[in-house]
């Protein structure tokens, strides 16, 4: 690498933070920003310099999901139930107590649900006993006027004896049945399998579903006469409900899969929800195997869909509104009570469900070292006003004291996160461990928040990494010496956490610019973020004139990095001029590089000569001449030179000397040519004789000429000699060895001209890498193609070549390349740089770049040609891989470049024709889609079509 370091840091200097008091100067950085680093290694500059942080974020199991159970009362495990298949609620004297029909264990109860306590039980001892219960499935408790007294009854609906039975809750006396007990039938005062029976309020008169008899009648208590009956196209009922307002009653249709209301006014339909054809549907439209379906008090229906294990509510209009966040396996039955919990019994025991605020403590979560926090993200459902998540992290270092951590919020200990992204208490900051809690509130029993993922971000700092800043280069101006280096000043940023500011350390040095050997170094105190540094004292900087500044982080606790805040050097100076000796080229131009050959020709014996220059004013006011050595590093020839003042100032060699490559062989010392290798470097080194300290050097490479190979290329990088209007041309150099002068990938200028019309286009080749990616293969390729455009007015630098038929476009490129390529331009008779033929099809198409990469740049270029005839375009439609038409683009939508309607064999040419969006409007995702052009021939009027692939990659 060229090493000149006094070029550097005089330009650099002027953008020095100096201050001038009498012969004191200061050198500042990062006050208030730092602005004079040249280089960074593991390191971040924020406001503060820093090692390099590392971020990442831990976030719950994939599947988390956490929600309120909305189990709010189980059964009292002392109270015997077998099978539940009914619940009712009732108040009674202030209390709320529930009336449970037990199926299999033949009884009815009534318990208190918070005290957990029978209130009252109904069943027989044997057949014999008309109390006596085969098989209940329903209860309902209602009073009824006797006199002046409210008493209260019970009506059972027995399913194993057929029978409906109204009991005094009093006294148990049977007061009304209908149905022959234990005998099935269809005849008048018969039923076959009842399952439900509800009164009609204040009338005498109650409907029984008589299930086994696919019907649903009005019975009179005073006669046992049928006064109404619905069993039109019924199929196993099993629940009814009756709404006075509307007269009709409200019929679970169980093996119909459907809920309907009927009026009793005129016997029909006046709603229903399910499905028409009596089939199962687990969609929202639809029902399996509803179980029961109550009225509610804003007018919806609450429907237990038990063969799809949902308890949902239905509007009007035959919207579900409404459901219960959880599925059920056996739901039997379900009852909407005031405060909006529901009385289910799922399986074989009653329950009430009903969501309500709780808590949820996550798992101990281990990062795996200790990291500051940034902020708390986390994905939930609710809704405004009802639901809402708040949360709260606890942390440590160990899974011991991770148990009695105190949980914070933002800011107080007594605070919660109540918004997604918030950053997090620093309180955590150095901890590995961490778990959350989330608190789930809901204001309504019907609705629960769902929090389904929390992510902590963090970053932290690798502690087997070093981290590194290096100053750009710190001395004086060009005309003053250094005398004493009085002052080093920094200051730092300790952790807030006291135990941690000895894991920390912080180390600067200050270091030679020319060697590059490190001079001294101080430690950053753990206590104070002041630090000075007396220098004056310091041997090693005596006489240095170029100095800079390193900095070393380490950390032993990858939750905090030391952190320098700003750093300055003070130092003594007085008046000098300093000295500059570089390679130059016949301009008198700095250069990086010469070129050898490796023969001395005649008429041309070298390619390049190396020509010194020196400045120093200080020396041209006492000599005229000045004598170096140019030393070669490979080939170890050294040819002593001497220096001519100018009058205009520094000195000159003159003349130049010449060199040549060596293949083998020793060079002669102080033969007057400089014998070399090929990739030699040319060190020259100057001391001021009037001052020691004042030293100069450059170097430069060396590198033998050699003759590259011009190619011009299509669009498809295949070699061309003949190009067609509208075509897109690409130039390749290989070969060019003398031009890769670095690893590092390297660039040549050159300019491409038409002959005819005088256009000019420069262009720009970079280096193409080899197999392993290295930047040292001497081939070059232009960055970007260049079309051609039919034009006889030329445009230069406009990106395009203009041309006219028969012209010819050439190259120019400065080097000892003697074959400079050709290329000769035709229109619509040249070879097309194609990969197709357009004469094998009447309607011909393809697509450039295919496939197509958008985040490139390039245009999405269509071309098309026909072999018959004049081609107009009708339009051009666009097809997904499975067939579906996704976007129609008209002929009127369309620009091409030139000759349209499109001559026989001729290109028609549009860019951008499609911009990637469907009929909706909205972009295409990566795939294969399906092109398809038509059009019909001008002359003919024959119609075409063509169908092409398309791949496009995001």
């Amino acid at each position: 690498m060229k090493k000149r370091y006094l070029n550097l840091t005089l330009t650099l200097l002027f953008i020095f933070s100096i201050s001038l008091w009498g012969q004191t100067r200061t050198w500042k950085d990062g006050t208030p920003f730092f602005v004079h680093i040249d280089s960074l290694e593991n390191a971040q500059i924020g406001s503060t310099v820093t090692l390099n942080p590392l971020y990442g974020s831990s976030s719950q199991p994939a599947g988390f999901q956490f929600s309120l159970s909305g189990q709010d009362w189980l059964w009292p495990s002392k109270i015997k139930v077998e099978s539940a298949e009914d619940i009712d609620a009732r108040l009674f004297l202030g209390s709320e107590l529930y009336l449970v029909t037990d199926g299999a264990g033949k009884q009815v109860l009534e318990i208190n649900p918070t005290t957990g306590s029978l209130i009252w039980e109904f069943s027989g001892e044997s057949v014999n006993d008309p109390r006596y219960l085969a098989f209940p499935v329903d209860a309902c408790s209602y009073t009824e006027m006797e006199g002046t007294d409210n008493v209260r009854k019970v009506l059972i609906t027995d399913q194993g004896r057929h029978r409906v039975i109204k009991v005094i809750q009093a006294t148990k006396d049977i007061q009304w049945s209908y149905g022959h007990a234990d005998v099935e039938g269809t005849a008048a005062g018969y039923l076959s399998s009842p399952a439900d029976a509800v009164p009609m309020p204040d009338s005498g008169k109650i409907f029984i579903c008589d299930k086994g008899n696919n019907r649903v009648i009005l019975v009179n208590e005073a006669d046992s006469t049928i006064e109404w009956k619905y069993n039109s196209g019924l199929n196993n009922p099993v629940d009814i409900d009756y709404s006075e307002a509307q007269n009709a009653v409200l019929i679970t249709d169980q093996s119909n899969h459907r809920v309907i209301l009927v009026s009793l006014d005129t016997n029909g339909i006046i709603w229903s929800f399910g499905t028409s054809n009596g089939t199962p549907d687990s969609l929202s439209k639809g029902l399996n195997l509803p179980a029961d379906a109550d009225f509610l008090d804003n007018g919806n229906i609450l429907i237990a869909d038990a063969g799809n294990h949902r308890l949902i509510e239905v509007n009007n209009a035959g919207q579900v509104v409404w459901e219960f966040g959880k599925r059920f396996d056996n739901l039997k039955d379900a009852d909407r009570l005031p405060d909006n919990k529901h009385l289910i019994v799922d399986g074989n025991l009653p329950e009430r469900i009903g969501y309500a605020t709780s808590e949820f403590v996550s798992d101990p979560r281990d990062i795996g070292k200790e990291v500051s926090f940034t902020n708390l993200i986390w994905n939930a459902d609710t809704m405004a006003t009802v639901t809402s998540v708040k949360l709260q992290l606890r942390s440590a270092n160990t899974l011991g004291d991770l148990e009695s951590a105190p949980w914070h919020g933002p800011s107080e200990a007594d605070s919660f996160y109540v918004s997604p992204s918030t950053a997090i208490n620093s309180a955590h900051n150095g901890h590995r461990f961490y778990q959350f809690k989330a608190k789930l509130i809901t204001q309504n029993p019907l609705y629960t928040p769902t929090l389904n993922d929390v992510i902590l971000n963090y970053f932290y700092y690798d502690v087997n990494t070093t981290g590194r800043i290096t100053t750009t280069v710190i001395q004086d101006s060009a005309d003053n010496i250094i005398t004493r280096w009085s002052k080093l000043i920094f200051k730092t940023v300790l952790p807030e956490n006291t135990a941690n500011r000895n894991k920390v350390e912080l180390k600067i040095t200050i270091k030679d610019a020319y060697s590059h050997s490190p001079i001294r170094s101080f430690t950053a105190s753990n206590v104070d973020t002041s630090n000075e540094e007396a220098l004056s004292n310091v041997v090693q900087l005596e006489k240095k004139q170029a100095i800079y500044l390193q900095a070393t982080f380490k950390t032993n606790n990858s939750s905090v990095s030391p952190a320098l805040d700003s750093w300055q050097l003070e130092w003594e100076s007085t008046s000098s001029s300093p000295s500059e000796i570089q390679f130059v080229d016949p301009n008198f131009q700095p250069v990086t590089s010469y070129r050898f050959s490796d023969r001395i020709q005649p008429g041309q014996p070298y390619i390049d000569r190396v020509t010194v220059l020196l400045n120093d004013a200080n020396l041209e006011q006492v000599s005229d001449l000045i004598s170096v050595r140019i030393n070669s590093l490979l080939s170890h020839d050294s040819e002593e030179i001497t220096l001519n003042r100018q009058t205009n100032g520094g000195f000159l060699l003159q003349p130049s000397i010449p060199g040549i490559i060596l293949s083998i062989g020793v060079p002669a010392t102080d033969n007057g040519f400089l014998e070399v290798f090929d990739r030699d470097t040319l060190v020259v080194n100057y001391t001021d004789p009037t001052n020691s300290d004042d030293q100069s050097g450059d170097s430069v490479l060396v590198i033998e000429d050699k003759s590259g190979v011009i190619t011009f290329l299509n669009q498809y990088f295949a070699p061309i000699d003949t190009a067609t209007v509208g075509d897109t041309i690409f130039v390749r150099i290989t070969g060019e060895n003398d031009r890769n002068i670095s690893f590092a990938q390297d660039t040549i200028y050159a300019t491409v001209f038409d002959y005819k019309t005088s256009d000019q286009e420069k262009i720009t080749l970079v280096e193409q890498p080899d197999s392993l990616n290295v930047y040292f293969t001497g081939n070059f390729l232009s960055t970007r193609g260049l079309p051609i455009i039919l034009k006889n007015v030329r445009t230069t630098d406009d990106g395009n070549i203009q041309t006219i038929s028969g012209s010819q476009i050439g190259i120019e490129y400065l080097d000892t390349i003697s074959d400079v390529p050709i290329l000769e331009v035709a229109t619509g008779s040249a070879a097309p740089d194609t990969l197709w033929n357009y004469n094998s099809s009447a309607l011909e198409f393809d697509f450039a770049p295919q496939p197509y990469r958008p985040k490139d740049g390039d245009a999405l270029r269509i071309r098309i040609v026909s072999s018959i005839g004049t081609l107009a375009i009708d339009k051009i439609e666009i097809f997904t891989l499975s067939g579906a038409k996704i976007r129609e683009i008209l002929s009127g939508q369309l620009s091409f470049y030139y000759n349209y309607p499109i001559p026989k064999h001729q290109y028609g040419l549009a860019d951008n024709w499609w911009n990637l969006k469907n009929a909706n409007g909205d972009l295409v995702s990566s795939g294969t889609y399906f092109v398809k052009v038509s059009g019909h021939i001008v002359e003919s009027g024959a119609r075409l079509s063509s169908i092409r692939k398309l791949v496009v990659i995001r």
